[in-house]
């Protein structure tokens, strides 16, 4: 289920990138699937986070999640999502921001 506690970005991390999260959207209406149900599919309890992803205010989810969202779809990952390595944590992340 998704937990809503954000972890530590750490090096090496992958995440799936949301390049088109209206294509998301489309393609969910299209199938006549509700927010709740997508939520449901990616493994989270709550519609609220799938909101935001069709939203475009959450860039990113987990490869598990993207992995599901795909298959609920019945599309192919590489369509919807692009995979992502973090070569930073983000500790760093925050020291060269702040240089």
């Amino acid at each position: 289920m998704h937990n809503t506690t954000r972890r530590r970005v750490r090096k090496g991390d992958a995440w799936m990138h949301i390049p088109d999260p209206d294509r998301l959207d489309r393609l969910r209406r299209m199938r006549h699937i509700s927010v709740r149900d997508l939520a449901a599919a990616a493994g989270w309890s709550s519609p609220s986070y799938m909101h935001r992803v069709l939203a475009g205010t959450v860039t990113s989810v987990t490869p598990d999640a993207a992995t599901r969202i795909a298959a609920y779809l019945e599309m192919p990952i590489d369509v919807l999502f692009v995979p992502r390595i973090a070569t930073v944590g983000a500790h760093e992340h925050r020291q060269a921001v702040a240089a």
